[in-house]
């Protein structure tokens, strides 16, 4: 792997912030802001977060090997990020895609997803207008915290809300090639099983995907749930657990539609992931967008029958 590039300067990052309208920082939280930026109008910034990535996969046994993880899909989608205010120093980022700008100016070869499946028109104009979600990570010194993952997911809520008809989310999530191949597709078969959408599915096809079956219907039966999974997982490796970015996308009844290995990301195992904000249990998108901001959201996306627990604080 090649060295990864020296930190961007302070005086850069605040100068680049400094020139971002008010209207960019989307949230805010003690010492932290969360902000939504073009690429053109964050350069240092940007190669901050290149240069973030790379070291956090890396560390995750993913990664792309490279001096900084920055591809040229980064030129054209939003990048939501955390910045801490005391430490002049970006503490997570997420990579957001518009499908409604990016199939204009470039079809589906725009989505970032469609180098690892191959899916068809049909699939994004059945989500249309959806944000494609990726390459989301929180610095490694701050990775003990769940406040930074908190805060994208809050980030990522808040722009659902102030953009409404952006309420399907889909993108990548990665399972590391750290975990041995066979407990890999035990994860993705068990998944598919549980939290699969076979309609949307058969539009989809992973361009390299894992090996047949080593499993019986039988031993899948018996996995009813994650959880299940996940204790299967830890009696015959201790040390392993199930991706904190997977377990999100469940707890937010995502669905998992495809598996591709990505030989480009140090063989990471991809999962194609498909997250429907509007059928989110009210709660907990109250967790992350706010009892109100949820209860606006779902009745202006039709959702009607909302009952979300007003006695339970916002977090973060």
């Amino acid at each position: 792997m090649l060295p990864i590039i020296d930190a961007i300067p302070i005086s850069a990052l605040d100068a680049d912030l400094a020139q971002l309208p008010a209207s960019a920082r989307i949230l805010t939280h003690k010492d932290y802001e969360v902000w939504l930026a073009p690429a053109a109008n964050i350069p240092s910034i940007l190669q901050e977060i290149g240069r973030l990535r790379e070291i956090s996969f890396r560390a995750a046994g993913e990664g792309t090997g490279q001096a900084i993880d920055l591809d040229g899909f980064d030129t054209y989608y939003q990048h939501l990020f955390i910045w801490h205010k005391q430490r002049h120093a970006v503490i997570g980022a997420y990579r957001l895609g518009f499908s409604d700008d990016i199939m204009p100016e470039h079809g589906l070869t725009g989505f970032y997803t469609y180098q690892l499946f191959d899916y068809t028109p049909a699939f994004i104009e059945q989500l249309q207008p959806c944000i494609e979600l990726g390459r989301s990570f929180v610095r490694v010194e701050d990775q003990r915290s769940f406040v930074p993952l908190l805060l994208l997911w809050r980030g990522i809520s808040t722009t659902a809300y102030l953009n409404p008809t952006y309420r399907r989310l889909f993108g990548p999530v990665s399972i590391s090639a750290d975990i041995p191949p066979l407990f890999r597709q035990l994860l993705a078969e068990t998944l598919l099983k549980l939290h699969g959408e076979p309609e949307l599915a058969a539009q989809i096809s992973a361009r390299n995907p894992l090996p047949d079956s080593h499993f019986s219907p039988d031993m899948l039966a018996g996995l009813a749930n994650a959880t299940a999974l996940e204790s299967v997982l830890q009696a015959n490796m201790p040390d392993v657990r199930m991706p904190v970015l997977l377990r999100q996308y469940l707890n937010l009844n995502g669905r998992l539609l495809s598996f591709s290995l990505d030989p480009n990301f140090n063989n990471t195992l991809d999962g194609l992931v498909l997250v429907d904000l509007d059928r989110v249990e009210p709660n907990t998108l109250s967790r992350y967008m706010g009892t109100q901001e949820a209860h606006e959201f779902l009745y202006r996306t039709g959702t009607h029958h909302v009952d979300v627990d007003t006695s339970k604080p916002r977090a973060a």
